[in-house]
Formats: structure tokens, C-alpha cells, sequence
């Protein structure tokens, strides 16, 4: 038979533990992949494992910190030319992270995930209870990475198999077009996935993780009566308790309101937003540093402000960084997991699309528990409407801050992202509100063509 490359042997763990990566570089032949569920099993975790598999890469850190420069949250001190071009929204189409880290990365995940399911479709030896949640899986990571391709670069090919003669001129679908399937593959897995964790923790989806990123998207397609069915089924579940006036532990691994996050390889490292984020020690100047503007949104008695924002104060200047991790630590012991999705978006999911509605009661009910977890006062029942859609988005942002993007997420649902950037981002223009096509892409697929504005 012939030998692939295609992934690293990982040891099956125990209950304790999610991947264990074997430090040999067996592989094993494509066809004994899917002759038992223990391979198939050792497959699908590699495909976790690469995710986290580098320090700010696609789904470990790059949302945060590189979406963080490019809007408003963050700063940085650290000579990076590469943070230097995303805060000033300088980028070109040959930028290297864009390249690697926002191309390269997310589209070979969606090879080995379509090399995934077909091997399990083809299969005759898996049981159908495995096949279904492998299957649910594959098609629920795939759909989260062609949503953030989407919401960086619009229009991109949508490759949903492994035929190379097919996929190499492939021309971009339209970005709705790509939302509607993958939205279509979503309900699909949910249909088969199961209720329960499937392993041991939150690190592998089942419906719940299915149906909150489902919510994020019906939320951003301003589709409000799913946005609001998918996050009220979660609420009124009640499985992920909303922790109260002490958030030190929001982002500990299995923290109660966390439904899903990414494991490290052999709990090998925490969180790339840790590392990144948390000084060295505390007398060196952080990498990043949040903007004035979202120190202004906290009130004094907000214990996110306590709990979530640290501080280093160099020659009596205090320089603020995002500290919703705490552990930027390399190596054993593991603390943080990379939190994906947590329970309070979905209240703030919910009370949007209630005020979109025209429902504002049921709008200020949902943020007021949100608040009322934070310690700060509620909102009144008689404020106005325009008020409320303010109040709701700096609650977005006081929770949400450098985290998955979700300002750049937000600013573009809303359509304000020219308004807000341009009289703070003296490079800003309306072309940025897209990521160029790489350049190496664009001389590989003739079919492709270049964003406006690169």
C-alpha cells in the first residue's frame, strides 16, 4: 500500500487527559486510518492538535492579537513588523502572517478535514455511532474556519474535497453563498453529534458547541429568530452556570461557562493569548497594551476590570494589558485551555437579536444578567432604544475584548467599521475592511482575483 504523510501518530490518552502527541514520527498507512475507531480517533485528534500546534497561529492567538491591532483594542511596544502593518492597516498582499497564518494554515486544516471525511464515508469497518460524531465534528471545524476566511478576505474558493484537479483553479464563491452551506453542514452535524462530551472536558463539540458558534453565525448573517433560538436554547438549559462577581478563573480549564476550547499538544503549553499577553515579570513594559478606549468602558466596580484587565506600572506609568489568562507559561503544568466559546456571548447574542426584533424588554433582561454577573448596576427598563443598542454594544465589548476578534466581528455586522476606525487609524480606508489575497495565490490560481484595493 502506499504510505502518506498525512498525520503524526498521537497516542490515545487517558480520561484525564485529551491528546497526547507520540514523539516518534510514525505514520501510518491511509487505509489503517479508518480500520478501527482507535486509529480514526488518533486522526481526528491530530487535526485538534494542529490547530494549537504553533504560537500565534490560525486558531491559537492570531484572532486575538492580530484583529486586536487592526480595530481599536490593543497596541504594542515590541519591535514586530508584522504588528507594526496590521495597527496601522498597512497590509499587501504579500504580508507573511496573512500568507501563513490566515491562508496557508486554515486552508491545509481543510484538506486534511475533507481528507477526514472522506476516509469515514468510504469506511466499512467504523460503527455508525463513531462515523456520525467523527463526521459532525469534521464538518463543525470546517464551517468555523470558513467563517473566520469569510469574515477576513470575503470571497474564497470553497474546497470540499481532496481532488486536486479540481480544486487548483477553483474560483471564489460568493461569501454569502459560503455562509448558507455552511450553515447547512452545521444543522447536518447536529443532526448526528452527539449530546455529551464525547471525550473527557470541553476540548472535543457536541450539539451545545454546535449550537453557540451556530448563534455567532446566524448573528453576524442578521438572521435574529435563529440567532435567538440557537442562544436561548442554551440559556434556558442551564448546563453552563454563570459565574458570579469573581471571573479570576473564567478561562481556567473547564471553567463553568466555557463551552468550548482547544487543547494544548501533550499539555504542553498554555494559552498563545497568555504567552503573549502576561509580561514576563512585572517590571517589563507588556507586548500589548489595551487602548484608552476600553478602559474607559469599565465602571470602578466592574470586577472584569479587576479580575480581567493586569497592569505593570514602569517609571510610574501604568501600561494595561488584557489578563483574562493568567499563566503564559510554556511548558507543564497546563491551566488554560484556548477558550473558544463561552456561555455569556450567548446571553449578549440573545439580547441582540431580541433588540433587533423589537423586543427590548427581553434585550435588557439578557444584559442585565451579564451585568449583574460583573457587579454593576442594571439597566433601566425605561432607557430607549438608541441608548440600549449602545449599552449593548460596549457590554459586548467590555466582555468580549480581545478575544476571537470579535470587535472586528462586530464592527462589521454593524457596518461601522469606516465610522470608527477612520479618525483614529490614519491609514484606514474602506478596501481594509478585507484581507488581501495572498499574492502566492493569486500567481497559483489564475481563477482568483485580488480584493479592491491591493
Amino acid at each position: 500500500m502506499k504510505k502518506i504523510a498525512v498525520l503524526m501518530m498521537l497516542l490515545l490518552c487517558g480520561c484525564q487527559k485529551f491528546l497526547e502527541v507520540d514523539k516518534s514520527p510514525n505514520m501510518i498507512e491511509n487505509e489503517a486510518v479508518y480500520s478501527n475507531e482507535a486509529n480514526a480517533l488518533t486522526a481526528l485528534n491530530g487535526i485538534y492538535v494542529q490547530m494549537r500546534n504553533s504560537n500565534l497561529s490560525f486558531a491559537n492567538g492570531a484572532m486575538s492579537i492580530y484583529l486586536g491591532l487592526y480595530t481599536d483594542e490593543l497596541t504594542y511596544s515590541l519591535a514586530n513588523v508584522n504588528y507594526q502593518l496590521f495597527y496601522a492597516n498597512a497590509l499587501t498582499a504579500d504580508n507573511s502572517a496573512v500568507n501563513s497564518v490566515f491562508w496557508n494554515e486554515p486552508y491545509h486544516l481543510i484538506y486534511r478535514i475533507n481528507s477526514m471525511l472522506e476516509g469515514i464515508s468510504k469506511s466499512t469497518m467504523l460503527a455508525e455511532s463513531f462515523k456520525n460524531q467523527a463526521r459532525g465534528e469534521l464538518l463543525f471545524l470546517r464551517s468555523f474556519i470558513y467563517f473566520y476566511l469569510t469574515q477576513l478576505f470575503g470571497d474564497i474558493p470553497l474546497v470540499l474535497n481532496t481532488d486536486y484537479e479540481e480544486n487548483q483553479y477553483l474560483p471564489a464563491s460568493d461569501q454569502k453563498d459560503i455562509l448558507r452551506r455552511l450553515l447547512d453542514d452545521l444543522e447536518d452535524a447536529f443532526s448526528v453529534i452527539g449530546t455529551d462530551y464525547p471525550s473527557a472536558g470541553k476540548a472535543r463539540p457536541n450539539k451545545d458547541v454546535l449550537a453557540a458558534f451556530m448563534a455567532r453565525v446566524y448573528l453576524t448573517m442578521g438572521n435574529w429568530d435563529k440567532a435567538l433560538q440557537r442562544s436561548e436554547q442554551l440559556i434556558n438549559a442551564k448546563r453552563y452556570p454563570l459565574l458570579q462577581h469573581d471571573l479570576k478563573q473564567a478561562f481556567a480549564i473547564g471553567a463553568p461557562e466555557t463551552i468550548w476550547e482547544i487543547a494544548s499538544k501533550n499539555e504542553s503549553a498554555n494559552s498563545s493569548e497568555g504567552i503573549n499577553f502576561v509580561p514576563a515579570r512585572p517590571t517589563a513594559a507588556p507586548t500589548f497594551t489595551l487602548s484608552e478606549r476600553i478602559l474607559s468602558l469599565f465602571d470602578a466596580e466592574d470586577c472584569r476590570l479587576r479580575d480581567w484587565l493586569g497592569a505593570n506600572i514602569i517609571a510610574g506609568v501604568s501600561y494595561y494589558y488584557p489578563n483574562k489568562y493568567k499563566n503564559r507559561s510554556t511548558t507543564a503544568p497546563v491551566t488554560e485551555y484556548n477558550v473558544v466559546l463561552r456561555m455569556p456571548e450567548q446571553y449578549l447574542i440573545a439580547a441582540e437579536a431580541c433588540l433587533q426584533l423589537g423586543d427590548a424588554g427581553r434585550a435588557i433582561g439578557y444584559i442585565n444578567k451579564i451585568r449583574e454577573r460583573a457587579g454593576i448596576a442594571p439597566l433601566a427598563a425605561s432607557i430607549n432604544v438608541e441608548a440600549l443598542h449602545l449599552e449593548l454594544s460596549d457590554e459586548r465589548e467590555r466582555e468580549l475584548f480581545a478575544e476571537w476578534g470579535h470587535r472586528w466581528l462586530d464592527l462589521k455586522r454593524n457596518k461601522l467599521l469606516d465610522v470608527t476606525l477612520s479618525p483614529i487609524k490614519p491609514n484606514w480606508k474602506k478596501d481594509a475592511a478585507l484581507f488581501p489575497i495572498p499574492v502566492n495565490q493569486l500567481n497559483t490560481n489564475t481563477s482568483l482575483k485580488q480584493n479592491p484595493g491591493y
